[in-house]
C-alpha cells in the first residue's frame, strides 16, 4: 500500500513538473509571438519611413529641377506647368529656326494617339525642357488629337509652330502609359 501510495506520490510530482514546464513553455511562445509582432511592426515602420524620405526626397530634387528649369524659362519665355492626371502643358516660344521633334502615330496607324519619338537638341522644343521622347500629345494649341489622322496631327503642328498668328506652341502632353509587362517588371523591382 505504501509504495503504491509513493508511486502515486511520484507520478503526481512528475505531472506537476510537466504541467510546469508546459506553462513555461507556453509563455515562451507567447512572448515570442509578442517580439514577432514587435519586429514585424518596427520592419513596417522602417520601410514605410524610409519610403517616406524617398519620396520626400524626389519631391525636393523635382522641385529643384523645376526652379532651375524655371529660370532657365524666365529668360526664353518656355513653360512647363503640371496639370491633373499627370499632364503637363509645355509652351514653347519660337527661339529657335525649327521645332526639332518628330512624332509617330494618328488614328490610322497602330499608335492611336501621337506619340514624341526624338526631340533634336538643336529645335525649340529641346530648349524649352520639359518634353520627354514616348510623351503623348494630347492637344496642340487647344485642338485635341485624339481623333486625327498622322498627317493631320503632323501638318497641324507644323501649321501651329511656323504660323506667324503667335510667337509660341502650346502642347498638352501625357507621359505614355505602363504596359503590363513594365508593371510587372517595375512590381518585381520593388519587392527586392
Amino acid at each position: 500500500m505504501r509504495s503504491q501510495l509513493e508511486e502515486i506520490m511520484t507520478r503526481r510530482r512528475q505531472l506537476e513538473e510537466i504541467m510546469t514546464r508546459r506553462r513555461q513553455l507556453e509563455e515562451i511562445m507567447t512572448r515570442r509571438r509578442q517580439l514577432e509582432e514587435v519586429m514585424t511592426r518596427r520592419r513596417q515602420n522602417v520601410r514605410s519611413y524610409y519610403q517616406e524620405k524617398i519620396v520626400r526626397r524626389r519631391e525636393v530634387l523635382n522641385r529643384r529641377r523645376l526652379n532651375v528649369r524655371s529660370y532657365d524659362q524666365e529668360k526664353t519665355g518656355h513653360r512647363a506647368t503640371p496639370e491633373p492626371n499627370g499632364r503637363l502643358r509645355i509652351v514653347i516660344k519660337k527661339t529657335r529656326p525649327l521645332l526639332g521633334i518628330a512624332i509617330e502615330g494618328g488614328v490610322n496607324t497602330g499608335q492611336p494617339l501621337p506619340r514624341i519619338i526624338s526631340i533634336h537638341t538643336s529645335g525649340a522644343a529641346f530648349e524649352a525642357g520639359g518634353l520627354k521622347v514616348g510623351h503623348i500629345i494630347l492637344e496642340v494649341n487647344g485642338f485635341k488629337t485624339g481623333k486625327l489622322k498622322h498627317n493631320e496631327v503632323a501638318q497641324l503642328i507644323a501649321d501651329s509652330f511656323y504660323s506667324s498668328d503667335t510667337d509660341q506652341l502650346e502642347l498638352l502632353v501625357v507621359e505614355r502609359a505602363r504596359t503590363e509587362l513594365e508593371l510587372r517588371r517595375s512590381s518585381f523591382l520593388v519587392l527586392e
